[in-house]
């Protein structure tokens, strides 16, 4: 049987604004006509947060803001909406859009009020007004201070399409009327990261452009280099520590065949654990080290800067060079040097965070990566049309695929919606047992990886699947 996955193609969730419902917001039609903050009681009033500002895009020729008819000169924000971008450092350097809209008293020296609304992902839609502040001092220099606690994100305006609850603490500076910044603390309460060294930048909402401002300062481009296989450390059967990658110590195992040789080059597997998780976890999950000698592959199972990026695991929400992605390119280089990689024959699988990280690694590393099974994973940043197809095995627990107050069976259907009209072949395994991966799913999907080297043609699974697949695994067609 055929899955035919046309239907999820116009899931609610998949654009902030559905598939053609009308979820447009009066109240915030309004404030964004006249420039008024939304009706909020004390201190912070939290609002519904579910409706969508469809007509409120944010492109440059958006709403922006109506200077004052007489502004004083001075370090003050000028009324009126501000779209600000949030560098959230301690999540993989995700920049989160907001919208800010500013009522401000300067002759008294505060803001009378600030309400927060959400914009989505791809920049299309603004919620309605989820939380205001009132009355925030602003000294003579321009410095202020204000926060928001327990703010629930709406699914539709996340990457995850998930609510997502955070609780912050800006502390800016002024810079004229046009511009403000500072720096960010909180916590991004849904996933357990504590915010202490992220900062965020506010202009005229309307006047952002391509790249908008996250930092008081544009910090240049990193270059991250890569170690040559001639700085590669002597690497050994299981740990590696101290390896040294992206200016970090990275930490790795690896799981070597007994019958190994240097007279043949072998299959590679990266093996990446979830949030939360550890080495240990991950492997009896899958128990993918016990295939290892029976089926002929060298195992790597890295690990992640969790205890200094908690809340992340590996760096995927943003497109472009970073540490994780560089972490694999010097693993494989070194593990080539040493033992000798079948460079057709590179292979990822993971779980949860490790199966998101699966998806981006196969997707910004297709020159590199063969085959991808990831286990309730998906893709948390807009599909690069750069990406060479490669087949995927999309694998979920069902409706009740949760972890970290993250909807896993949204993500795999995004995840499809994404890879067939982009043309990977692709087995879709819903397998209805929530967030795991259990050992006896690791057959089939170590069987497909092998199945699948890079390049390999015809499809080897054209005319059906092999018997080791279960019944809730189907080739998906779009």
């Amino acid at each position: 049987m055929q899955l035919r996955w046309m239907p999820f193609l116009c899931l609610p969730l998949l654009t902030a604004v559905g598939c053609g419902s009308d979820s447009k917001s009066s109240d915030t039609d309004a404030a964004v006509a006249n420039g008024d903050a939304a009706t909020g009681g004390t201190t912070a009033d939290v609002g519904t947060g579910g409706g969508v500002t469809a007509d409120a895009a944010v492109t440059p020729d958006g709403p922006v803001s109506t200077p004052d008819a007489a502004l004083p000169e001075g370090n003050f924000p000028r009324s009126g909406l501000w779209f600000v971008t949030v560098d959230a450092v301690e999540v993989s350097n995700y920049h989160l859009p907001l919208q800010l809209e500013v009522v401000g008293d300067q002759a008294n020296h505060k803001l009378t009020s600030v309400a927060l609304r959400a914009i989505n992902p791809d920049l299309t839609a603004v919620s309605d007004v989820l939380v205001t502040v009132n009355d925030v001092a602003v000294d003579d220099n321009g410095h202020f201070e204000f926060g928001f606690e327990h703010v629930v994100l709406p699914g539709a305006f996340t990457i995850t399409n998930s609510d997502v609850t955070v609780t912050v603490q800006f502390k800016g500076d002024a810079t004229g009327n046009d511009f403000f910044c500072g720096s960010v603390t909180g916590a991004v309460e849904t996933l357990n990261a504590n915010l202490v060294a992220s900062t965020f930048a506010g202009v005229p909402y309307g006047t952002q452009g391509e790249t908008p401002p996250a930092a008081c300062e544009t910090a240049p481009p990193v270059v991250i280099p890569h170690l040559d296989a001639a700085d590669c450390p002597v690497l050994a059967e299981g740990e590696n520590g101290g390896f040294p990658s992206a200016g970090l110590q990275r930490q790795f195992r690896l799981f070597v065949p007994s019958n190994w040789s240097a007279d043949k080059k072998w299959p590679v597997i990266f093996l990446w654990h979830g949030l939360g998780q550890t080495q240990d976890e991950i492997q009896a999950d899958s128990e993918l080290e016990t295939m290892v000698d029976d089926k002929g592959f060298i195992l790597v199972v890295p690990d992640s800067q969790s205890v200094d990026k908690p809340g992340v695991e590996w760096d995927q929400l943003a497109v472009g060079e970073n540490p994780d992605l560089v972490f694999f390119d010097d693993m494989l280089t070194c593990v080539d040097k040493s033992y000798g990689a079948d460079l057709d024959r590179v292979h990822s699988t993971g779980l949860s965070a490790g199966g998101l990280f699966t998806t981006y690694l196969t997707l910004f590393r297709s020159d590199k990566i063969a085959s991808a099974v990831a286990f309730s994973g998906g893709l948390l940043v807009p599909y690069p049309d750069s990406a060479e197809k490669r087949p995927f095995v999309v694998a979920w627990g069902g409706p009740q695929d949760i972890a970290f107050d993250q909807n896993f069976d949204n993500l795999a259907h995004n995840l499809l919606a994404a890879l067939l009209p982009a043309g990977h072949f692709v087995v879709a395994c819903n397998h209805g047992q929530q967030h795991k991966w259990l050992p006896e799913f690791t057959p089939w999907a170590l069987q497909f990886l092998l199945d699948h080297p890079r390049g390999v043609t015809p499809e080897p699974y054209a005319g059906g699947l092999p018997a080791v697949f279960p019944a809730f695994c189907e080739i998906a067609h779009q």
